[in-house]
C-alpha cells in the first residue's frame, strides 16, 4: 500500500499563496507527472464536501504528487497587488505553483484539474504552458447545441401549466428591472459578492476559439479528460461533446464521461466514487 504525507507550503510572489502537497513514496512518484487541483469557483483549497481532498488522496495512493492550492484571494491565499483579471491570475497563479513544484520536487510536467469555475481555469493554463500534458475538466465548457434544445425545450412546450409559469416569470421579471432602476437611481451600487461576481459571470469564450485551442494543446500531446454531470444543467448528453467539438473525441488523447444522475459536487458517495475512478484511471495513463 502507498503511503503518502500532507506537506502545507508558501509559494509564488512573495509568498503570498497557499497550497497542500499530498506526496506519496518518492521511489514510485519521481517520474510521474505532478497533479495540479484549482480552486472550485470560490471554495477554498479542500473543496465542496472534501472533493479535492479525496482526490489527492485518491491520486496519490496511485503514485502521483498531488498540489491543491488557493488561488490568489481565495482561501488562504493573498490578494495579488498587480491588477491582473481573475482570469489572469487564475493563470499566473498555476504557473507559480508549477514552477514552485519544479524547485521544490523536480517536476517538469504536470495534470490539472478544477471544477466548475475550475474547469475553465484548467483550460486556460493548459493552453497556457505547454508542461501541461494532462487536463481534466469536471463540468466544465458546456455550449448550447441542438441536442441541448430539444432535450431541454420540447417536454416544456408540450406542457399547458409550464406556459402559466412563464407568465409569472415575466411579470417577476418586469418587476426586477423595475427595482433595479430604482436602485441605480438612488446611486445604491455597492453591493455585496463582487468577488464572487467575477467568478461566476465571467463569459465563456466562443466555441470557435475554444476548438481552435484544444487543437492545439490535443496536437502537441497533451491528454484531457472531460467529466460532465446531470447536475451541471448547460449538459444533458453526452452527444452534446460531439455537437460541440465535431470528430474531436475520435482522437486518441480525449476522454468523455457522462454521469446523468450524479449532482454537480458529487455528493452522494456512490456517484462520487465513480467520479473517483474515472479521474484516478485518467492520471495512472498520463505520461
Amino acid at each position: 500500500m502507498t503511503t503518502y504525507k500532507d506537506h502545507v507550503h508558501k509559494f509564488g510572489k512573495d509568498d503570498g499563496l497557499i497550497g497542500i502537497a499530498t506526496v506519496p513514496d518518492a521511489n514510485h512518484a519521481a517520474e510521474r507527472p505532478a497533479v495540479l487541483l484549482l480552486n472550485a469557483g470560490l471554495v477554498h483549497r479542500i473543496g465542496p464536501f472534501r472533493l479535492s481532498v479525496e482526490l489527492a488522496r485518491r491520486l496519490a495512493a496511485q503514485h502521483s504528487l498531488v498540489f491543491r492550492i488557493d488561488q490568489s484571494a481565495l482561501g488562504d491565499s493573498a490578494q495579488r497587488g498587480d491588477g491582473l483579471s481573475y482570469e489572469e491570475r487564475a493563470v499566473v497563479d498555476a504557473k507559480e505553483a508549477m514552477d514552485f513544484l519544479g524547485k521544490r520536487y523536480g517536476k517538469k510536467r504536470f495534470i490539472v484539474m478544477g471544477l466548475c469555475a475550475g474547469a475553465m481555469n484548467t483550460h486556460r493554463v493548459t493552453v497556457a504552458d505547454d508542461r501541461v500534458v494532462g487536463a481534466c475538466l469536471l463540468d466544465g465548457y458546456a455550449y448550447r447545441t441542438p441536442i441541448y434544445w430539444r432535450r431541454q425545450l420540447l417536454p416544456k412546450l408540450v406542457n399547458p401549466a409550464n406556459w402559466a409559469r412563464g407568465v409569472d416569470m415575466l411579470k417577476d421579471k418586469v418587476r426586477g428591472i423595475a427595482t433595479t432602476k430604482r436602485e441605480e437611481a438612488s446611486g445604491d451600487d455597492d453591493m455585496p459578492g463582487a468577488d464572487a461576481a467575477e467568478i461566476f459571470a465571467q463569459e465563456w469564450p466562443p466555441l470557435a476559439d475554444v476548438r481552435r485551442e484544444l487543437d492545439r494543446v490535443v496536437a502537441r500531446g497533451t491528454q484531457m479528460l472531460f467529466v460532465y454531470t446531470g447536475g451541471w444543467s448547460d449538459f444533458v448528453d453526452e452527444r452534446q461533446f460531439d455537437e460541440m467539438f465535431a470528430g474531436l473525441r475520435e482522437k486518441a488523447r480525449i476522454r468523455v464521461k457522462f454521469f446523468r444522475d450524479a449532482d454537480h459536487t458529487y455528493i452522494l458517495l456512490a456517484h462520487r466514487e465513480a467520479m473517483l475512478d474515472e479521474v484516478a484511471s485518467f492520471v495512472a495513463q498520463v505520461r
